[in-house]
């Protein structure tokens, strides 16, 4: 079976000592020290105008967490924590402040889908929807390139983080590989593998439950500019550019890697084995179907009925497992969730409130207005945002630690600029989606080290993608977005 979130499940969780004993190479002390010398000069320096003392401590705790999440250094989850300790020490907000974001409704929205997508990796059912969807590529070359991308959308729907789909599609596509027998040097696998590198993580953005980062981008839009997102309003602004450009992969990847094969021999035979291995659907995959439906049902007729995401999601999740037909145990569930992305989404609340307390994206968006950017048509403000929220997402690979980071400051910078803050934050997101290199998240490493394409082959790839993505948002949010209540001003 898959694994849920990209923890892993069963007896990898019974080895919390693997990592007792590591030792830091000199990079990683260096970027320690360094973290550690932006912390104290933050806490001790009296920073320049318009910076008030508060607003360097706030810049100093913020530079030790940029630092340490750009590096990789520490773990992503560790760095959060230590912040949420730190402002309080530092002043820079209370404690009970510090640690509100766990009191966010949404993070019982995000542990509900966690849950959920444990139960549909438990029953199988996310292979058998990924299997019956390759299968309709009749086994030919650029259909499965095609359906491979649809899968990954339709896997949106049901697993809420890109490592998790990648690791849905991963040892599919690897079966495909070795049926066919193709080298990993094939432009087919190259194909196939980098499309589902790309799709995996920027799809999440079609979604407000697609993935923990945007989860905790809509509570940051609730936190800071007072504006609560339902599952249905995100769907409709979100989806239709998201789906388009993962749709452009296909003819992209393609035409870089033109496939040896026109028809996949034996990849349909593989897939008919494994589906006819898996036999007809259980009752408890018919269970967890249903309620799915019935949770998305709910949410797109939140209006009519106005119970919340968060209640409906814990509603649609609390039967699968429970008797009759439970998807598996709560407690083998629990162990499947990956707390660690819990943690980090509510402890990284913390620091949204913390910048916007303290003032110190206000102080740094004013300089802005000194380039007279107040004067610039909102288009072109988008394209400086999302140019430099992509350049800033090479360093990070952390997608929430990268919105943590750029969110605020997008929403902040569309106030003082006379923007739609929603408008603005929408694209910071949607760029920070953007991925280039392998190590820029956890998604594409994985399926990089399966061995199919090389890190020059997704920078081909991934820099041509990166400017389609920026295109077409900036499209739909000049032209489409305001029809769905998100314009510009």
């Amino acid at each position: 079976m898959s694994t849920v979130s990209g923890a892993p499940a069963g007896p990898a969780l019974a080895t919390p000592r693997a990592g007792v004993g590591r030792t830091l190479g000199r990079g990683s002390v260096l970027a320690v020290g360094l973290a550690l010398g932006l912390l104290l000069l933050g806490m001790l320096a009296v920073p320049p105008p318009p910076f008030t003392p508060l607003a360097g401590r706030t810049l100093g705790i913020l530079g030790f967490a940029v630092v340490l999440w750009a590096t990789g250094t520490l773990d992503a989850t560790l760095v959060a924590v230590v912040t949420m300790v730190l402002w309080p020490l530092a002043g820079v907000i209370s404690f009970d402040e510090s640690v509100r974001g766990f009191g966010n409704p949404v993070v019982w929205l995000l542990i509900g889908i966690m849950l959920i997508s444990a139960a549909f990796a438990a029953t199988g059912l996310d292979q058998r929807i990924a299997y019956r969807l390759l299968y309709l590529a009749h086994g030919r070359t650029r259909p499965t390139v095609f359906w491979t991308i649809i899968t990954l959308l339709v896997l949106t729907f049901l697993i809420p983080t890109g490592i998790g789909r990648a690791g849905v599609m991963l040892p599919i596509a690897e079966g495909m590989m070795r049926a066919v027998r193709l080298e990993r040097g094939s432009n087919v696998g190259k194909a196939i593998f980098l499309s589902a590198a790309l799709v995996s993580l920027q799809s999440g953005g079609a979604l407000m439950t697609g993935s923990a980062a945007t989860l905790y981008a809509a509570g940051v839009f609730e936190e800071l500019a007072g504006h609560r997102w339902t599952y249905a309003s995100w769907l409709v602004v979100a989806l239709p550019s998201v789906f388009l450009v993962s749709l452009l992969v296909c003819p992209l990847l393609l035409r870089l890697f033109p496939p040896e094969l026109d028809v996949l021999e034996g990849g349909r035979e593989y897939l008919r084995r494994e589906m006819a291995a898996q036999g007809p659907m259980t009752a408890a995959e018919w269970k967890v179907a249903v309620l799915f439906g019935v949770m998305v049902g709910g949410w797109a007729t939140a209006a009519w009925h106005g119970l919340e995401n968060e209640q409906i999601c814990l509603l649609a999740m609390l039967p699968m497992f429970l008797p009759p037909w439970p998807a598996l145990g709560f407690q083998e569930g629990l162990r499947r969730v990956s707390w660690s992305t819990v943690v980090l989404f509510g402890a990284s609340i913390s620091l949204a409130v913390a910048l916007d307390r303290s003032q110190v994206t206000g102080a740094l968006v004013g300089r802005v207005e000194g380039l007279a950017m107040r004067e610039w048509p909102p288009i072109l403000i988008g394209l400086v945002t999302m140019v430099v929220v992509a350049g800033l997402r090479l360093g990070f690979p952390n997608t929430i630690g990268m919105i943590a980071t750029v969110l605020p400051a997008s929403i902040v910078a569309a106030t003082t600029l006379g923007l739609n803050p929603v408008w603005l934050g929408l694209l910071a997101i949607h760029s920070s989606q953007i991925l280039i290199v392998p190590v820029q998240s956890p998604t594409s490493m994985t399926l990089y080290s399966a061995g199919y394409f090389d890190v020059g082959e997704m920078v081909r790839s991934g820099l041509v993608m990166a400017a389609i993505l920026i295109v077409v948002t900036l499209l739909f949010a000049q032209f489409y977005w305001p029809l769905v209540g998100v314009p510009a001003r």
